[in-house]
């Protein structure tokens, strides 16, 4: 954890590697190195290391910076450099059995519960709400948040301070946790999948899978005056391995209960999130989230809605949400400079109103034809309940499946 306090307490945006020579220096007199020392076991020269501290020589080479991460024992992320998650959503088709027994047996009630989750998101969430003290709801909703979450007047967009947190606690609640592991089916060796997102990979795989660097919520802050929204990184993965294990538990209970609501003491994952809104105990993943209304005096206003495709997303199957909607992930193929934009799959229409989500999202209202201006909703679980709309302030909400 002392890499992440080197140079500055706190951070502007997520590193990018513009440091290393603080960093460098800093290495350097806590090991009570020289510089020729360093240079040598960085393979480079002392006119180099000298020029690097000094910050007048520039490091850009990713390659490099990882090697000099490797060198020091500093975490990749330190310096700018993501890690590359993509192999996580290649399939291993040596998981899956098709033999007779408990294990296929296993797999297709998996994949079976799966459907049902995505074919009855909407009534699944309105079931998952009542499992939740009235109280946690947005008024008129099934949406729950905290009031501390919830502004207490309109916020311009502009207002809020994006912080990057230089620290991220590794959360409490994790995918692979025994409570979850009535979600994971078996693999063909017999073990259990120690995770959900890679028993989605091979089982039922989405056409847009990818365990990309993602943004993690960790701080909320709507004082008058200092708004802020604090972040630091995750991986859509370990969101996922949690919301979406969480809505399997809840939609295989609710079939063994004959399609009615689950008791709670059936649903052990769901328990162990004693506070849904503890930004710390489980990764929070936030999205951008636009509601497009579209004014006609004659047809009458209509807003934009798509329909999310089971088939092509990993989470919200079978929902239809507002538009356009998607999360932005930083770049993983060099330094980061600039953030990029994942769309969500789906067939947009224009629509009535009744919409559901199971994404963590910030929906927007717009007051012009055809036009979208970002005040927002927001919610950070990746868990599914039907969204609020918010007419004028961004508010962090938390589905409930």
């Amino acid at each position: 954890m002392a890499w992440l306090q080197v140079a500055h307490e706190a951070m502007s945006g997520p590193p990018d590697g513009s440091d290393v020579g603080e960093i460098l220096r800093w290495y350097r007199k806590r090991e009570n190195l020289t510089q020729q020392d360093v240079a040598a076991l960085l393979n480079t020269t002392q006119s180099r290391l000298s020029k690097l501290e000094k910050g007048t020589q520039a490091l850009r080479d990713v390659a490099e910076l990882r090697h000099i991460a490797r060198k020091l024992g500093i975490p990749p992320e330190r310096l700018g450099v993501l890690p590359d998650n993509s192999p996580d959503s290649n399939p291993f088709p040596s998981h899956v059995s098709d033999r007779p027994g408990p294990v296929r047996d296993s797999q297709e009630h998996w994949r079976h519960v799966r459907r049902e989750l995505n074919n009855n998101r909407a009534l699944l969430g309105d079931l998952a709400a009542d499992l939740y003290p009235t109280d946690w709801r947005i008024p008129g909703t099934t949406v729950l948040t905290s009031p501390s979450w919830i502004p207490h007047r309109p916020v311009d967009l502009t207002d809020i301070t994006l912080a990057w947190l230089t620290e991220s606690p590794a959360p409490r609640i994790e995918g692979k946790a025994p409570e979850s592991a009535g979600s994971r089916p078996l693999m063909a060796n017999g073990n259990r999948y120690a995770r959900y997102s890679r028993a989605l990979r091979d089982l039922a795989r989405p056409r847009l899978l990818d365990n990309r660097v993602s943004y993690r919520l960790l701080g909320v802050d709507w004082a008058e005056g200092r708004e802020r929204l604090g972040f630091n990184y995750t991986s859509y993965f370990d969101v996922l391995d949690v919301g979406e294990a969480v809505g399997h538990e809840l939609a295989q209970e609710w079939l063994n209960a004959g399609r009615k609501r689950p008791s709670p003491a059936h649903l052990p994952f769901r328990r162990s999130i004693d506070d849904p809104f503890d930004l710390v105990a489980r990764p929070m993943l936030p999205s951008i989230n636009t509601l497009t209304i579209r004014q006609d005096s004659i047809d009458g206003h209509r807003m934009y809605l798509h329909r999310r495709d089971a088939k092509a997303v990993a989470a919200a199957g079978g929902m239809y949400h507002v538009a356009p909607a998607g999360s932005s992930n930083p770049q993983r193929s060099r330094r980061r400079t600039n953030a990029t934009t994942s769309r969500c799959g789906g067939t947009y229409n224009a629509s009535s109103p009744r919409s559901s989500s199971a994404t963590p999202n910030t929906t927007a209202t717009a007051s012009t034809r055809s036009r979208t201006t970002p005040t927002s909703h927001s919610s950070p679980s990746n868990t599914l309940v039907r969204p609020a709309t918010s007419r004028s302030s961004p508010a962090p909400s938390c589905s409930s499946l």
